[in-house]
């Protein structure tokens, strides 16, 4: 490979993520659902983290507002304690066991644990993705219309959860699933739905067809806030509360940035220069006096 040809591959490299994000919250019972915008700047680096928290039973709006106030900052603190430390999957998984814990144990300082918080969080450091969740707020990512992950809820037999945040009787701990963005994002555009429960309330097909049908509403709409809606309006019959977060992940090769620096610059105009008048211009205006 030749000088010229090793430039143009290397323009063509992905070297940054941009993100079209859509949140929509249809909240019944004052308070119990929660979301983030998502965070398109994580710690000043570029990153992506965003959430949703489902509150349940007593004192439920309140421990998902304090979840959602405090969860990305115990998270980053976390991440970000050891800065020799390499971004690894394992940190990325550890810190968000550290953060669900630390917040959990901070809740049932001023619960009495009749309640519980859920969450289900993504974070994107290019070129990996994850996702944790605890409880049976759902996570599910796919590219164009396809499914390829969906979260598993963590209920019993009988729906019972059995996982939460600031309830004594239940495991904080979260599933966190990771993959690499490298070959996701050869097939298609990537999508990565958050919901709370209610969202599938409102879905009246099997349980089996649920998430596929997730992964074919959102691809509907290259707008992420528009998938967000249609979301929406297709699970009307749910009586639950409802919150649903869109994050589409948009692909910046070298050559995109360029272009795009060069759009934002001001033109640069060349001054003017004085019309002169010819010879016989000016001996007729002279003549003419």
């Amino acid at each position: 490979m030749d000088n010229l040809e090793k430039k143009i591959s290397e323009s063509q490299q992905i070297t940054r993520i941009d993100y079209d994000v859509g949140v929509l919250i249809k909240d019944e019972s004052m308070g119990q659902d929660f979301s983030d915008n998502g965070d398109k700047n994580f710690a000043g680096r570029g990153w992506f983290f965003g959430g949703v928290y489902d509150g349940h039973g007593y004192f439920d709006g309140g421990m998902a507002n304090t979840v959602w106030l405090q969860l990305p900052a115990e998270f980053e603190e976390s991440l970000l304690s050891d800065q020799s430390k390499e971004l690894s999957s394992e940190l990325v998984k550890s810190s968000f066991e550290k953060a669900y814990n630390t917040i959990s144990q901070r809740l049932l300082r001023y619960t009495d644990s009749r309640g519980g918080t859920m969450a289900v969080n993504a974070f994107i450091a290019y070129p990996n993705l994850y996702i944790a969740h605890a409880g049976d707020s759902k996570g599910v990512v796919c590219v164009n219309d396809k499914l390829i992950y969906a979260t598993k809820d963590h209920t019993d037999e009988r729906g019972k959860y059995y996982r939460a945040l600031g309830h004594s009787n239940k495991e904080s701990r979260p599933d966190v699933y990771y993959t690499s963005l490298h070959e996701l994002l050869k097939q298609g555009t990537i999508r990565v739905v958050l919901f709370s429960d209610g969202i599938l309330e409102g879905m009246n097909i099997q349980t089996e067809y649920q998430m596929p049908r997730i992964a074919s509403i959102v691809s509907g709409y290259e707008n992420a806030q528009k998938s967000a809606e249609a979301l929406m309006e297709e699970t009307n019959s749910s009586l639950d509360d409802r919150v649903v977060m869109v994050v589409r992940l948009i692909p910046r090769t070298q050559h995109d940035i360029e272009k795009e620096k060069l759009k934002s610059e001001p033109l640069k105009r060349e001054p003017e220069i004085p019309k002169r008048e010819g010879v016989i211009r000016r001996l007729f205006n002279k003549w003419k006096k």
